[in-house]
């Protein structure tokens, strides 16, 4: 007797591994392609969001400063969300010896706030905006600038690493990341756009920020739903691979499921609101953003009991 509810596990697995052969052939592809940039310096106006992060603050702000980025064409504005710690003492002091450094108070109304009050409050035209738990390689900032001498580019941004791997949950974080790394730099450079466009650290054209007015405010995920509305708006966001920056993700269960819990949730609000997106007339990189989120979360609620049965 033929047992349906194998059959319906033998068809989702075919599935999930035709996704993952499509996937395992655009990065095969993509390996023997590349993109080269001209030389562009344009005067940058770095942004640094940031709310309790004392353990922080200080290694980005020196990460940015130690870039081979001309100095003289830098001027980073920190947002301190009202911090309860010694954030702000510290960034304080580090004007002293960074005088780049403008400090400007929020009131503790969200990341997307202080970005765009940091963006609305930036002398330049190119804004490089940066986690405070995050740093960055000596060269990433001018290789994420480049794209930017092309009319039709947007927004850009590097690979993402996970830093920390104190424990067992960091480190399958970390070959999580090099594995998507490894997706969005191959559409990137085979369809000519991005996916999953991640804000820890990423450059953007104010024009452009202000045409779609600015960061998003009303999904969990503004770096995503930003990302969307400059495709929208008739412009590229394209992944820059070898541009490096470190990121601390979470250590415990706990952080990592309500991390997870925003991104997931965030993402669907996200592609909800971008329906109109999901077209035939769209690149490839955004169709594949729909069909790999709404293909993971009913996966992610099927495939569990199907195992479960099967042992």
């Amino acid at each position: 007797m033929v047992d349906p509810i194998m059959i319906f596990g033998s068809i989702l697995f075919a599935i999930l591994f035709a996704f993952l052969m499509l996937v395992f052939f655009t990065t095969i592809i993509a390996f023997f392609k590349k993109e080269e940039y001209p030389d562009f310096e344009p005067y940058v106006s770095v942004i640094v969001p940031c709310y309790n992060e004392e353990k922080n603050i200080k290694r980005c702000l020196e990460s940015v400063f130690a870039s081979d980025y001309p100095k003289e064409k830098l001027e980073v504005v920190v947002v301190d969300d009202g911090s309860t710690d010694q954030t702000r003492k510290i960034i304080r002091e580090m004007q002293v010896k960074y005088p780049q450094i403008h400090l400007i108070h929020g009131n503790h109304e969200g990341k997307s706030v202080s970005l765009n009050l940091g963006a609305k409050n930036s002398r330049y035209e190119i804004l490089f905006c940066i986690d405070a738990d995050t740093f960055i390689h000596q060269d990433s900032l001018k290789k994420l600038v480049r794209p930017l001498k092309l009319e039709e580019v947007g927004a850009t941004n590097g690979s993402c690493i996970a830093e920390n791997t104190n424990s067992l949950i960091s480190i399958f974080q970390r070959i999580e990341y090099h594995y998507n790394n490894l997706i969005r730099r191959s559409f990137s450079v085979l369809f000519k756009n991005g996916i999953w466009f991640f804000g820890a650290f990423a450059c953007y054209k104010k024009e452009v920020l202000k045409k779609i007015g600015y960061f998003k405010q009303d999904t969990m995920t503004e770096d995503m739903d930003t990302a969307m509305e400059i495709y929208q708006a008739g412009y590229r966001t394209v992944n820059v691979s070898d541009a490096l920056g470190y990121t601390k993700v979470p250590h415990s269960l706990s952080h990592f499921y309500k991390q997870r819990s925003r991104w997931w949730i965030g993402a669907l609000q996200t592609l909800k609101k971008n329906k109109a997106l999901f077209s035939k007339r769209s690149s490839p990189s955004i169709l594949f953003l729909f069909v790999s989120q709404y293909w993971w979360s009913l996966y992610a609620f099927l495939s569990f009991p199907i195992i479960v049965y099967q042992i």
